[in-house]
């Protein structure tokens, strides 16, 4: 972010002032990702991810198809009430959790 804004700053023909750069800065969505991520590691660190991926993987054990179905509606039907931005958040550390354990490979479902 930093090298953007100074590269910005640099190459631009005029050099706007520090305030009108910060001016410009769009801060609710900066302190809205800055709180998801927050609330992601937090989850991370309470272990939460992981025993949603166990108790996933005990409830389909090896079967993808079956998995790889109510990740998606679980998905659409979280993304129908919360942001979509953050229900992407959320599920992508679940679903590598998962996936690790299931021993498949994530990048199909992330």
């Amino acid at each position: 972010m930093l090298a953007a804004a100074t590269a910005t700053y640099l190459f631009s023909p005029t050099h706007p002032s520090i305030d009108e750069f910060i001016s410009e800065i769009d801060w609710p969505v900066i302190f809205f990702l800055i709180s998801l991520f927050t609330i992601v590691v937090i989850l991370e660190e309470q272990l939460i991810f992981q025993e949603v991926a166990l108790r996933i993987t005990k409830k389909f054990n090896t079967n993808t198809r079956k998995f790889f179905w109510a990740i998606c509606l679980t998905s659409t039907l979280s993304a129908a009430f919360i942001e979509d931005l953050s229900v992407a958040i959320i599920f992508i550390p679940m679903i590598i959790s998962t996936s690790e354990k299931m021993k498949i490979n994530p990048t199909l479902y992330s």
